[in-house]
């Protein structure tokens, strides 16, 4: 992970996350995706969130296919702290 510097400085990033973690050997059994559907229904019906984000590093394939089957959209012009993270937003559908 990279440190703020000079020409890297940190971003305030004040929107709401959705993210997952997983221990090594429970990939793959759809535990994320379960989980991070739940969450995300939950915050839009409940909290009436506009939109959540997802901060991920480029090679992390899998969280990527989650975000896919979540819905979850590519924002390029999405505040992000690490200018190499992608950023993908879900909308209220």
């Amino acid at each position: 992970m990279r440190r703020p510097g000079r020409h890297q400085p940190r971003v305030a990033v004040s929107e709401k996350g959705l993210g997952w973690l997983l221990y090594d050997g429970h990939e793959g059994y759809g535990y994320a995706t379960e989980a991070a559907r739940a969450l995300r229904d939950w915050a839009f019906a409940t909290l009436k969130l506009p939109t959540l984000v997802s901060y991920m590093s480029p090679d992390n394939a899998m969280s990527a296919a989650v975000v896919r089957r979540l819905g979850g959209v590519l924002d390029p012009s999405a505040l992000r702290e690490d200018p190499d993270d992608l950023v993908y937003r879900y909308r209220l559908r």
